[in-house]
């Protein structure tokens, strides 16, 4: 229990000092930050070195939380380059990684067994945010004392009979090379289904050594004798080495598509069942559950002694991926590449060839690494028609529209759908995965009537219809509404169904009121986009990026031409937001900005960090501000209360929080802050920005302060209570991402109702409380689905019908918040999003009812006047349908 314990404890310091190096060095040094770590913990192990014991703990507590500040002052020193990397890495995390190894002398009075058992009950909580629990220090010291302790309770014990000679050190080697390169391989792929960052990472281990500790018990028992283990070791490699060739042909080019389209409705339909557990875990556990079993058997015949030449096996294979397998021979040879990455399938057969190796090292002893090269001749002499480089793969079910060009960790895609009726094999109608402005939020039925007609909206802008008729009109909308484009980052989509840019995008209506004119720098994905918006609305005379999957220029000017902005940009994209955020020059920008990203992505975490925040504060100029937008879908409220308490202590007083609906979906928070007085907004520059176009109705309506002030989620002074109240997310106590029901309900706990308005904008009045039972009334929305849409779309599976209590108790909610503020910009937009579904649904007794308990009809609201237009005609009521339309044409007018 001891040992099983310490590795828990030395497992979740990795990960400590895992999180807060990649906030120093940036996420594309992940690779350099573990062949450190990990090098230095496996000659730990190995050392003979006799260290005072008090020694290795005082070490490990001081470490800790001088890390950070140490890379600051080498970088300080170093030119910049990835020489530089290498040398912080080196310096900052070996040692560390040293002292981390010896510690594992406790573990190896025990049998691998309490090891394995340990390092994934560590992984496990790891994932559910154990790392953010505490400071840098208090980790230190913490980590120290309990394995002090562990260490005197402890009772010494020897070896076990059934512990393995030391010439199974080359065994556990081949097989950590094995291991490491089947996690890069599961790390990469699963890309395909979920952004791989160090929480996903942290899920491929689970996923492998969880079922093969399961594997590995028996095993153990069972290889009592010296031929015991020598068999259970060779027939585990080679089963390990036929699991990987195997699951190479499973990552390959589909050679029969209708076989994964099977596989892909299976694992939709298994995830819906389970919402508990995300889609890609069904498919992590059916591609590697017979690898784990392989694995575990190999496990089993390994003693505690093997474990430093495990974990050393494992950095090779990561230098390895990181570095050699990132050049192809071809390329060395002169001859041309289509692309120099080397896939997945050219990992899997060195992984596979490894673990041969590892059982011939197991059956034949020091002898073993002779049989080498007999081993790896079949795999270099394989026909040309077999060695697929897998460079392309495609998302297992999707079409091939959607093939995608593979990266080493991530890709950026555009796609594009044609037409709702288009559906994927899971059954998901693909026309609602995009973010592109899908058609005029005036419903079509009003065009159908010359007595309706109204003033053109945004879709119709720029288009000369003469004398065409109202359905001629409707025709070219449909045919304009056939095309849309997105964006997906690894397969997951950005701002799925919410177009991010223009006067009405979700991302980019507060930053072209708040950000000054200037020189402007944009960090975070897809950060390419809020660059060409501030560019095109005239606020960038310059602007660069630094985002950590940049977008490519093909996929730039394909996005820029279809969201009618400006073909580029003038400034430039980098891949290391790190190294901008350290290199870039003081007090230069007039405006920094943090585009909205999922806290799973990577780069959205260390973004939000007190010492990110911090530079990002010293690159502003004196009227500069920081604009930081942070996504609340499956954001956990502890996590958010850690990002505001982050920027509350770096801003202080000089900042403030706003939401920015999305619909009644998981809304954006913007926080803005400025580094001195002559940053803070002023009501007469905001207002000349105002009003905000509202031709589409997608967000709130945006005439005036007031209309601003409705949005204010904290002002100055909260958030500085959120610094000292809360926990903060630093860069010595880095938070990890934890899905949670996250949106409203987040917003929900970091809401204060004290906020001023007049505190954030000088030349404004107070603002008067949201009404009671409007945030209600949005955290309610979250706890049910009504995605009525699916129920007419051609989908596979059954898909559940409305929760209608959740949805009554939602509307009455908003009826008492009518009663007390019925002008409220949010209560009326979050009104109209709920009532819209019930117009497409044909549903309209029951709109009939909302609308007039709820008292929508005194609302000054065109999109509800619109609604109520449509149903009326609907209702066979065309005269009070006529006086809705006309009434909602007025209103649409600021």
């Amino acid at each position: 229990m001891s040992a099983a314990l310490s590795t828990l404890i030395l497992v979740i310091v990795g990960h400590f000092t895992w999180e807060g190096a990649l906030i120093d060095l940036g996420p594309e040094s992940s690779g350099v930050i573990a062949i450190a770590l990990l090098l230095g913990a496996g000659l730990g192990m190995r050392s003979m070195t006799r260290l005072p014991y008090l020694a290795e703990l005082v070490g490990l507590a001081l470490l800790l939380p001088l890390r950070g500040p140490l890379s600051d002052a080498l970088f300080a020193m170093l030119p910049t380059g990835a020489i530089a990397v290498g040398v912080v890495a080196l310096v900052t995390l070996a040692p560390l990684g040293f002292i981390l190894g010896k510690q594992v002398s406790l573990v190896s009075r025990s049998s691998l067994m309490p090891a394995l058992i340990g390092f994934c009950f560590g992984e496990f909580l790891v994932q559910l945010g154990a790392v953010g629990f505490m400071p840098g220090l208090f980790t230190g010291l913490i980590a120290a004392g309990l394995l002090a302790a562990l260490s005197e309770t402890a009772q010494p014990a020897g070896l076990s009979a059934a512990e393995p000679s030391t010439r199974a050190g080359w065994q556990a080697y081949w097989l950590g090379i094995s291991l490491g390169l089947t996690v890069v391989v599961l790390r990469r792929v699963i890309g395909a289904y979920e952004e791989p960052v160090g929480g996903g990472t942290t899920s491929v281990w689970i996923a492998l050594l969880a079922p093969a500790v399961f594997v590995a018990w028996p095993v153990t028992v069972l290889a009592s004798s010296p031929w015991a283990r020598r068999l259970f070791g060779a027939l585990a490699g080679v089963g390990l080495a036929l699991a990987l060739l195997d699951a190479g042909d499973a990552l390959g080019m589909y050679e029969v598509p209708g076989r994964h389209v099977v596989m892909s409705r299976t694992l939709h339909s298994h995830a819906l069942g389970s919402p508990a557990v995300a889609e890609w875990w069904f498919w992590l556990l059916a591609l590697g559950g017979y690898i784990a079993a392989a694995l575990g058997g190999a496990l089993g015949t390994l003693g505690v002694r093997s474990l430093s030449s495990l974990v050393l096996g494992v950095a090779g294979a990561l230098a390895l991926a990181e570095g050699v397998m990132d050049v192809d021979p071809r390329e060395l040879r002169g001859e041309p590449l289509p692309i120099t990455y080397l896939g997945p399938m050219t990992l899997l057969l060195l992984a596979s060839g490894a673990a041969l190796v590892s059982s011939v090292c197991a059956w034949a002893g020091r002898w073993g690494p002779l049989g080498v090269v007999l081993l790896v001749v079949p795999f270099v002499v394989v026909p040309p028609e077999r060695q697929y480089p897998f460079e392309t793969i495609r998302r297992i079910g999707e079409p091939g529209i959607d093939g995608m060009t593979r990266r080493t960790r991530a890709d950026a895609v555009v796609f594009s759908t044609f037409g709702s009726d288009v559906s994927s094999p899971e059954g998901v109608g693909r026309y609602y995965n995009t973010f592109t402005d899908r058609e005029p939020y005036v419903l079509p039925e009003v065009f159908l009537d010359p007595e309706f007609a109204l003033e053109p909206t945004d879709a119709h802008a720029g288009h000369d219809h003469g004398d065409e008729s109202a359905e001629e009109v409707l025709t070219a909308e449909e045919q304009r509404a056939m095309r849309h484009f997105g964006l997906r980052i690894s397969g997951h989509t950005l701002h799925a169904d919410h177009m991010p840019v223009g006067p009405e995008g979700s991302a980019t209506r507060l930053t072209r009121l708040f950000a000054p004119a200037g020189r402007s720098f944009v960090f975070g994905l897809g950060g390419e986009l809020l660059a060409a918006d501030l560019a095109s609305a005239g606020l960038a005379d310059a602007v660069d990026v630094a985002s950590d999957v940049p977008l490519g220029f093909l996929q730039r000017a394909v996005l820029f031409e279809e969201l009618g902005l400006d073909s580029g940009f003038p400034g430039n994209v980098t891949d290391d937001p790190g190294a901008r955020l350290r290199d870039a020059p003081a007090g230069a920008f007039a405006s920094v900005v943090v585009s909205p990203g999922p806290g799973q992505w990577p780069g959205s975490a260390p973004l939000l960090a007190c010492e990110s925040l911090e530079r990002m504060r010293r690159m502003l100029a004196d009227n500069g501000r920081c604009l930081v937008w942070v996504d609340t879908s499956s954001l956990s409220a502890g996590v958010l209360r850690s990002r505001l308490a982050a920027f509350g202590s770096v801003f202080g007083e000089r900042s403030a929080a706003f939401v920015e609906m999305r619909e009644l979906d998981a809304p954006f928070l913007l926080l803005l802050g400025w580094k001195h007085e002559a940053g803070r907004p002023d009501a007469d520059s905001l207002a000349a920005r105002m009003p905000s176009p509202w031709a589409q109705g997608f967000r709130t309506r945006m005439n005036d302060l007031d209309d601003l002030a409705a949005l204010l989620v904290r002002d100055g002074p909260g958030l500085v209570r959120a610094a000292d109240e809360w926990p903060r997310h630093r860069r010595s106590r880095p938070v990890p991402f934890v899905a949670d029901r996250g949106g409203w309900t987040a917003v929900a706990e970091v809401f204060d109702e004290e906020a001023r308005l007049g505190r954030v904008i000088t030349g404004t009045r107070a603002l008067a409380p949201w009404p009671d039972g409007l945030m209600r009334g949005l955290v309610q929305h979250g706890a049910y689905s009504m995605d009525l849409w699916r129920l007419r779309s051609q989908v596979v599976e059954v898909v559940e019908d409305v929760d209608w209590d959740a949805f009554d108790q939602e509307w009455i909610e908003y009826a008492t918040a009518a009663g007390e503020d019925r002008g409220h910009p949010v209560l009326m937009q979050a009104l109209a999003a709920l009532l819209r579904p019930l117009i497409e649904e044909g549903n309209f007794t029951r709109f009939a009812m909302v609308y007039e308990q709820a008292g929508a009809g005194e609302m000054a609201h065109w999109r509800l006047a619109m609604l109520e237009a449509v149903a009326r005609r609907q209702m066979l009521e065309p005269e009070l349908a006529l006086e809705a339309a006309r009434r909602a044409e007025r209103l649409r007018t600021p």
